[in-house]
């Protein structure tokens, strides 16, 4: 039987912790926010599962306020903004 959850968008679950933790946000609190399960989320930050679907890729990143780059490639928020960059 095929594993139908390799489908779907790489996500970096250390990067995902760190930047919900960063931002203040509690696991449960940013599962429900994103129309998931405490579970998966979960899964999803200890590498247990290291893909999901685009669009709660989308929405985690959306929600967390940060480049979709910083979950999924795991690439510093700080390297993906303007933000104090010299230009």
């Amino acid at each position: 039987m095929p594993n139908l959850h390799r489908t779907g968008l790489p996500v970096n679950g250390a990067a995902l912790c760190a930047i919900r933790t960063r931002s203040g946000w509690g696991l449960t609190r940013l599962a429900a926010a994103v129309g998931i399960s405490h579970s998966y989320l979960s899964n999803i930050e200890s590498g247990r599962r290291d893909q999901c679907r685009p669009e709660i890729a989308t929405a985690l990143a959306a929600t967390l306020q940060v480049p979709l780059a910083a979950i999924t490639q795991g690439i510093p928020v700080e390297a993906l903004t303007d933000n104090g960059s010299a230009a």
